[in-house]
């Protein structure tokens, strides 16, 4: 597969599937952010409403909006790795199509890369990720970090073994550069999501992460999310785990086939870097910070 060269230092891929509604709020954050040299790529995933037809006032109307024209995909994950294998850039960032990104996302984001390229050399693979606020449908905040609600603690996430206990990177508000983008190896079948993915192939490949501790997503949350909602992990009590305990060793089944693709080593080992994740979290939460 050739692929487009992208002519701004940021390409940002957004996968779109029935999401006429939220779609142009979007897109207008997009296009109001204060970093400006960027390229949005869209390809859409076979929507049955008027998706299509937004995309085509958008790139009518905007000369760095493009629209990807190729067979549908499947679902989001192969969406987003399907686009990021046709596009080559010097920065790369995953854009749902039903957020709302705050003004400064992409600026900050793309000097906290180029300060890990100064800092590590420009060919070690690099991935930044930010908090995000919870929204409800109509973008009132109903929790104000997505990081608690969620158990991420990027200073346990540092490297692969690490990251490999819990994933940090959100899709919609990571960003990477080009060489964590050529890092990226096939997955097979066996990824379990397209941020997981791109984060893990890059720290397997010596590449270092960039957590930045700010909101600069509006996560809205409704009826119609495409990859689910953002779930509390103190919601996962004892009966609630011992109620779904099928659906979670599938998904701890999944995600270790997933690391086995990258070498990541035993089973046991994988338990072993849960656990300390968890250890640490408890720790920190008995200091009280």
């Amino acid at each position: 597969m050739e692929r487009m060269i992208c002519n701004t230092s940021v390409a940002i891929l957004m996968a779109t599937y029935n999401g006429e509604k939220y779609l142009s709020e979007q897109l207008d954050s997009l296009l109001n952010q204060t970093y400006s040299d960027f390229t949005i790529y869209i390809h859409d995933d076979g929507s049955k409403d008027n998706t299509r037809a937004v995309i085509s006032e958008y790139t009518e109307k905007y000369a760095n909006i493009i629209q990807l024209e190729y067979e549908p995909c499947g679902g989001s994950m192969n969406n987003f790795l399907s686009l990021l294998a046709r596009v080559d850039a010097p920065y790369y960032f995953f854009s749902d199509q039903d957020d709302v990104w705050l003004p400064e996302k992409v600026e900050l984001c793309v000097n906290a890369l180029k300060q890990a390229e100064k800092e590590n050399g420009a060919n070690t693979p690099a991935v930044a990720n930010t908090d995000l606020f919870i929204t409800d449908e109509n973008l009132n905040i109903t929790d104000q970090s997505f990081w608690k609600v969620a158990g991420i603690y990027p200073q346990f996430l540092r490297n692969f073994n690490e990251a490999a206990a819990a994933n940090g990177c959100t899709g919609c508000a990571m960003a990477f550069n080009n060489a964590a983008a050529r890092s990226v190896i096939p997955h097979n079948g066996k990824a379990t999501m397209h941020d997981s993915w791109v984060c893990l192939c890059a720290l397997k490949a010596g590449g270092v992460m960039c957590p930045i501790s700010k909101q600069l997503i509006y996560y809205r949350q409704h009826s119609s999310n495409a990859l689910g909602a953002a779930t509390p992990v103190n919601t996962l009590t004892f009966s609630y785990r011992v109620a779904h305990i099928k659906k979670m060793y599938g998904m701890i089944k999944r995600h270790y086939q997933m690391l086995r693709q990258l070498n990541y080593g035993s089973f046991l080992k994988f338990m072993y870097y849960k656990a300390r994740y968890k250890r640490n979290i408890k720790q920190l939460e008995k200091a009280g910070k």
